[in-house]
């Protein structure tokens, strides 16, 4: 698990300094989260492993993490936003004494594996308050609303409290004006492919419900967010602790050492280490399905993310407790469910299940280190629909594979959301991370529960298919029509419905700032396809190297650029804000974009 973080890590910083448009970044970042998923995959699944991991390769892997990740880490330490003071010098200096005692945790475990269990204590406790430590350095820095979710959180808490309802559109575009956020071009907002920027609620009721104590308080929303942080680090730290494993109970937050960025949640009101921590007791609340069920439906009551699972997790309880105590795990977890977000679906179902279904099929710019990479930056012409269709597919054939091997990877339930959010259209480092380290509990329970060691050491259970005459050739089926399902509705999305594409004929710079950067370009465009006109278009750049904002440079026209079907049109545009006129001297791909019809030009 900790070189997972490790590889998570990495995959970050090769982003961050690369940029989108390198072939050589698409391939480390893709690998990286492969061989992430890989070594996640191996720590739980039941066969090919002895029951206790110890060693001299265990503690060298483990330090060897922790100091690299610091590293890494470091060079992105808190800001103060007042004097622009970096905290770099004592950030990890704040991080070195979990290290310190680590190090007296290892020699003690090497000449005595049963070590007392004051050293693995005293490792949970500084561990925690230097990360809670860190966690709060960036939260007094950052701003009242780091990002756009946190400002639709906010209003949507408000609008309740006056009776309106969050979930129409018309009301929630107010959010921002509401508070005074300024537009800015390193705002954290979320641009549309049709222009505009995303003004809506797009998240189940719980998102915005925990946030009414921080409105009644007048406080930061990051404020209810920062204890919460420190819950899946506690969940992980106890379940070992509690069945006496005071070795384990420290082994397994290593991942939290080769995982810093993590810490930077700290910024951020974003919720999802609250789904994270709801579903992580869910798991740990089996056999009691009521309860797990209940908090299951409160994890997607924060975020859709955690219906990744849910057949995993559906067919887990099954098999492990009976078909009777998975009818009451799914009636409680849908019971709880519509418990939260009931009176929003009886105020206006069409409002409410449009924003559920907004970050999956809104037209919504790309962002990220995935696999969509090579669509949004306009080397191939796919819309995002087709990764949604991918996504779709490999749930329904891990679920199968899952189905089939489940008495050797059982516990694999919360490794596949990583492998399947490769092929997201807008990839952020915490749908990643979250689910190593939900994964952390079930390799745990490999070490701790009764009868794990012979599981690992018997040939895997036989899944109730497995055993089934023809198997083999009734999976072959359930495969061919999946695959053939989705190239048919891929033709259909991507050639019978296709708007064509732009075909940019050259780009001139026609004006500099005092800096020397473009701060205007005149663009020659064409239009190609079957609509006889498009209403508008709009330009991205991606710049090699470092990034500064994740959106990448967003251009414009002044007004809006109708573009005739196989007419040649000269366009004149300009940065959206001054911060995004770029260096001429960097090599850069422009993107023309509407909807889903683009093209892209090499300008260097």
């Amino acid at each position: 698990m900790g070189v997972c973080g490790l590889l998570f890590v990495g995959t970050n910083a090769v982003w961050n300094s690369l940029g989108n448009i390198s072939p050589l970044a698409w391939g480390l970042e893709w690998s990286s989260i492969i061989l992430a998923f890989l070594c996640v995959f191996s720590a739980v699944k039941t066969s090919g492993f002895s029951q206790h991991i110890y060693g001299y390769t265990l503690i060298g892997i483990s330090v060897s993490i922790a100091v690299i990740s610091y590293a890494i880490s470091a060079t992105q330490a808190p800001v103060s936003a007042a004097t622009g003071e970096s905290f770099n010098s004592y950030y990890l200096a704040i991080l070195a004494a979990p290290v310190i005692v680590l190090a007296f945790l290892i020699r003690s475990d090497l000449k005595n594996r049963s070590s007392e269990r004051s050293i693995p204590l005293l490792f949970f406790l500084l561990l925690l308050a230097a990360v809670g430590f860190i966690l709060y350095l960036y939260y007094s820095y950052a701003p009242s609303f780091p990002t756009d979710e946190s400002v639709f959180d906010m209003f949507a808490a408000h609008l309740l409290l006056i009776g309106k309802n969050p979930y129409n559109p018309s009301l929630m575009s107010g959010a921002f004006s509401y508070y005074g956020f300024h537009f800015g071009a390193f705002d954290p907002i979320t641009p549309m492919r049709t222009g505009g920027y995303v003004d809506r609620l797009t998240y189940p009721a719980l998102s915005f419900l925990i946030f009414i104590p921080a409105l009644l308080l007048k406080v930061k929303a990051a404020t209810i967010m920062l204890p919460i942080l420190l819950i899946p680090a506690i969940i992980i730290w106890y379940r070992a602790w509690s069945a006496k494993q005071w070795i384990v109970s420290s082994y397994a937050l290593i991942p939290f050492l080769s995982l810093l960025i993590y810490t930077y949640q700290g910024a951020s009101a974003d919720t999802d280490a609250l789904w994270a921590s709801l579903l992580m007791l869910s798991y740990v609340s089996l056999p009691r399905s009521g309860i797990s069920g209940l908090l299951f439906g409160l994890s997607l009551s924060v975020k859709q993310l955690p219906v990744l699972v849910l057949p995993f997790f559906l067919y887990f309880v099954y098999r492990e407790f009976g078909t009777k105590e998975m009818i009451k795990w799914l009636l409680a977890a849908l019971i709880t469910f519509i418990a939260v977000n009931g009176y929003f679906i009886l105020l206006n179902p069409g409002y409410w299940f449009t924003s559920m279904l907004e970050n999956e099929f809104a037209p919504l710019i790309g962002i990220g280190f995935g696999v969509p990479q090579i669509a949004f930056t306009g080397i191939l012409q796919l819309p995002n629909i087709y990764f949604t269709i991918i996504m779709a597919d490999l749930l329904i054939l891990l679920f199968m594979v899952y189905v089939i091997r489940y008495g050797e990877i059982k516990y694999a339930l919360f490794a596949f959301p990583i492998l399947i959010f490769l092929f997201n259209y807008r990839l952020f480092p915490q749908y990643l991370y979250y689910w190593m380290i939900i994964s952390i509990l079930p390799a745990i329970d490999l070490i701790i529960r009764p009868g794990n060691a012979d599981e690992r050491q018997q040939p895997a259970a036989r899944g109730p298919w497995k055993s089934s005459p023809g198997i083999k050739k009734w999976v072959a089926v359930l495969i061919i029509i999946v695959l053939a399902g989705s190239l048919a509705l891929g033709y259909h999305e991507g050639v019978q419905k296709s708007e064509g594409y732009f075909k940019i004929e050259s780009v001139n710079f026609s004006s500099y700032n005092s800096s020397g950067y473009v701060k205007e370009m005149t663009v020659e465009i064409t239009y190609e396809g079957p609509l006889k006109y498009i209403p508008d278009v709009y330009f991205r750049i991606f710049q090699s190297g470092p990034i500064a904002n994740g959106n990448m440079f967003l251009w414009q026209t002044s007004n809006h650029a109708l573009l005739d079907q196989g007419s040649v049109t000269n366009l004149t545009i300009f940065p959206q804000y001054q911060e995004y006129s770029i260096n001429p001297d960097i090599s850069s791909m422009i993107v023309a974009y509407y909807g889903n019809v683009q093209g892209s030009f090499h300008l260097a």
